[in-house]
């Protein structure tokens, strides 16, 4: 309530077992400097068994979104429109999904985003931690562009809403900001 000197929160981060916590505060920290929204990290959320599928060996997003809201539900109303974006350093793919693999997953107000597969060293690279910084911040600033400004996907590669994203040569081609052409989505 503003009244009282209190901010509604705009994004909440919310990391999976695993996610480092210096990573969380950094994501936060990196909403806040480029879109002036206020985003908190307020809750670390476990895995369960649930969230795994072993036909697939990968975690799935819709499960850990179902959880996420589950968790979150304690202080959202139905009305709240915080965007609830869940970090996981897990390989996820979704249930419905007919491709191999999912950078990152979006769903109504939430959005699951790994770095599995954008970390240079987890596929078998040299490390380099401000490549997977930059990738990690294209897909936060894709799902802000969708969940919070309701912007459509775009065919600009110079545009961070640049989609599908179908590689890791996509995602490094792919803007990092907007562009003055975004559309918004249609309802």
């Amino acid at each position: 309530n503003s009244m009282f000197g209190f901010k509604p929160v705009d994004v909440i981060v919310i990391p999976l077992d695993g996610v480092p916590d210096a990573l969380s505060k950094m994501i936060a920290e990196e909403i806040i400097k480029q879109h002036a929204l206020n985003a908190k990290v307020v809750i670390r959320m476990s895995l369960s068994k649930f969230m795994y599928d072993p036909n697939w060996n990968q975690y799935m997003s819709n499960r850990i979104a179902d959880e996420a809201f589950k968790l979150t539900n304690k202080f959202q109303d139905k009305h709240n429109k915080t965007f609830l974006l869940v970090m996981t350093n897990l390989d996820i793919n979704a249930e419905d999904s007919y491709v191999r693999y999912n950078y990152a997953t979006h769903f109504n107000h939430l959005s699951v985003i790994s770095t599995a597969r954008i970390d240079p060293k987890n596929i078998g690279e040299q490390e380099n931690e401000q490549l997977k910084k930059t990738r990690l911040l294209k897909l936060i600033n894709k799902a802000i562009g969708q969940q919070v400004y309701g912007y459509a996907a775009s065919s600009d590669i110079r545009s961070v809403m640049y989609g599908p994203i179908t590689s890791l040569q996509d995602l490094d081609k792919m803007g990092s900001a907007f562009t003055d052409g975004e559309q918004l989505a249609q309802p």
